[in-house]
């Protein structure tokens, strides 16, 4: 049984749940459990028994496809970086990349450095011409910020 669970529930797959339809799978408790990431971003705890895999969902309105690199412009989560690896109804799930400086780190919790949902309206398309850092900073910061991992 162990051996099923760990082929079929990794780190970024996507399930359905009683009461959540879409979560993304961020990580395995004790090969009975996983930590769910859900389009509220609120993390939740389901039984893998539970869980169903689906496909990432891709909501159409949205129009940003999976492995699009994005950049929050706006927001709490301001400066954060990640490629898109699913989206349901304006909401968008964003996998990290590494280099991510927030505005405002203090806001940002532990599981934020490595996945967070964000409103689609509030994410652009990064085509890695310049850094974050150039863009949203003023240059008075140095790389004292960095992300503490």
């Amino acid at each position: 049984m162990e051996e099923w669970i760990a082929n079929n529930y990794r780190k970024h797959v996507f399930v359905a749940s009683p009461g959540h339809p879409v979560g993304l799978v961020i990580r395995e408790l004790n090969y009975l459990h996983v930590l769910l990431l859900v389009p509220n971003g609120d993390v939740i705890r389901r039984p893998i028994l539970w869980c169903d895999k689906q496909r990432p969902p891709l909501d159409p309105n949205v129009g940003l496809p999976r492995h699009t690199r994005v950049i929050v412009d706006s927001g709490r989560l301001q400066g954060m970086f990640g490629m898109v690896i699913g989206s349901i109804d304006g909401r968008v799930f964003v996998r990290t990349m590494d280099g991510c400086v927030p505005r405002y780190q203090q806001a940002v919790n532990e599981i934020e450095w490595k996945y967070f949902v964000e409103d689609a309206t509030c994410l652009r398309v990064w085509l890695e011409r310049t850094t974050p850092e150039e863009e949203y900073w003023d240059g008075s910061c140095d790389r004292q910020y960095s992300r503490g991992l």
